[in-house]
């Protein structure tokens, strides 16, 4: 935000759940007055029942960057969903269409038995996903079994430099115990605004959007399934479980600039390094058009 008010640019959502519409408070959207400040572009887009994907947001954000670009401002993609950027950045590798039918075979097994299997023909990938994510386990297996080649080689294809004119920045928050103090504070405060009403209030979501960190088990406690204490525990594990393979794919992301961050930088800090990385963004410096 702080950058792209400095810039006269817009923030582009790069997060695989604010796209939807609904659970403002659990997948931690921006607040009214922070989509008021600065313009902010693909958040609450996509109907919490529609099916998305790495190609659909693709497609998407295109649109978008094209949009902010044609007015002569600065499009500040941002979000933690690695594969949507990397597909921003580099394109989709050419990996197998889903397969419903074999999606509709999978679903029919345990997922517990699900990840098991994956580990055995592609531990790689299956060291690299959340094993409570359907979504994510399904289509490793799905690539694996369909192309006969396993996600991990298929998408270690997918390297070299990204597109023409693409600036990354990743913000690495290095003090790992600060974290996930923070990430264990966060889930609190999200439970105190009224995180278990949303989820309860918010029924009919896409088997895509129904993966947002907690909803699984926020939606397990109000059925009675486990207590509050418990449910929050286990949002917090997930959380930090997230952070720790979000730091594993950016770190190979070599083509972005690192910035280490601490507890106590502010927003107008971070953004003078950013700048200060790329002159060319400033105010003395504008963008080509």
């Amino acid at each position: 935000m702080e950058l792209s008010r400095r810039r006269g640019g817009e923030v582009i959502n790069a997060d695989a759940y604010q796209i939807y519409e609904g659970l403002d408070i659990l997948t931690a959207k921006p607040s009214r007055d922070e989509l008021a400040a600065v313009p902010h572009r693909l958040f609450s887009t996509l109907p919490s029942g529609a099916p998305s994907d790495a190609g659909r947001y693709l497609e998407l954000a295109n649109a978008e960057i094209s949009a902010v670009s044609a007015e002569g401002k600065l499009p500040v993609v941002v979000g933690g969903s690695g594969l949507y950027i990397k597909a921003l950045t580099h394109g989709l590798s050419a990996l197998p269409r889903a397969q419903p039918h074999l999606r509709a075979a999978l679903e029919t097994l345990p997922l517990s038995s699900r990840f098991t299997w994956l580990t055995q023909i592609d531990p790689t990938s299956a060291a690299t996903i959340d094993p409570a994510n359907p979504r994510y386990v399904d289509r490793a297996l799905e690539i694996a079994l369909t192309s006969g080649e396993r996600a991990s080689d298929l998408r270690a294809t997918w390297g070299g430099p990204p597109h023409p004119g693409s600036r990354g920045i990743f913000l690495h928050f290095n003090d790992r115990d600060a974290l996930y103090r923070r990430i264990d504070a966060r889930v609190h405060a999200m439970v105190k605004a009224g995180a278990l009403e949303e989820v309860r209030d918010t029924p009919g979501r896409s088997k895509t959007a129904a993966c947002a960190i907690g909803y699984r088990e926020f939606s397990a406690h109000l059925r009675g399934e486990n207590s509050l204490d418990d449910a929050i525990a286990e949002v917090q594990q997930a959380s930090r479980r997230y952070a720790k393979r979000q730091l594993t794919w950016f770190r190979k992301e070599t083509w972005m600039q690192t910035i280490l961050v601490t507890e106590d930088d502010d927003a107008g800090t971070i953004a003078d390094s950013v700048l200060r990385l790329f002159p060319d963004l400033s105010d003395e410096h504008p963008l080509p058009h």
